[in-house]
């Protein structure tokens, strides 16, 4: 199905799927599965027929959706895989930033501490006036 239908566009102006949306919400949490973020929430169909090409709007089960932020929840296809592996893809890089701060923190201490130990002997070298 093409996501933008008529159909389908009837069917996300419903209230039959405002309370399933809310549903989906609360089932998969209110964050999204790539980030985690918790703001812009969008509910996102991973498909829209079941397995004899019927279409499964209204009948949705919770396993067909997943919780995407705006930045992460494409126009168009984008499966459960794809959703673990960019989240996945996130996570090593915020680690890899996490790692490469401490790295840099620990490389600038001994630099840190030679400024302040200066500083310290300085004060104390000052004559008394």
């Amino acid at each position: 199905m093409s996501p933008m239908t008529e159909e389908y566009k009837r069917y996300l102006a419903s209230d039959q799927w405002r309370q399933t949306r809310l549903r989906a919400l609360a089932y998969h949490g209110g964050w999204c599965a790539v980030c985690g973020k918790t703001r812009r929430l969008q509910v996102h169909h991973l498909r829209y027929y079941d397995e004899s090409g019927r279409s499964i709007l209204g009948h949705e089960k919770m396993s067909d959706f997943r919780i995407l932020c705006k930045k992460h929840h494409p126009k168009g296809r984008y499966s459960d895989s794809a959703i673990r592996r960019d989240r996945t893809s996130l996570a090593y890089a915020n680690a890899l930033v996490r790692v490469s701060n401490w790295g840099l923190w620990l490389l600038l201490l001994p630099f840190r501490l030679g400024y302040r130990l200066l500083r310290l002997c300085l004060r104390r070298k000052r004559p008394a006036p």
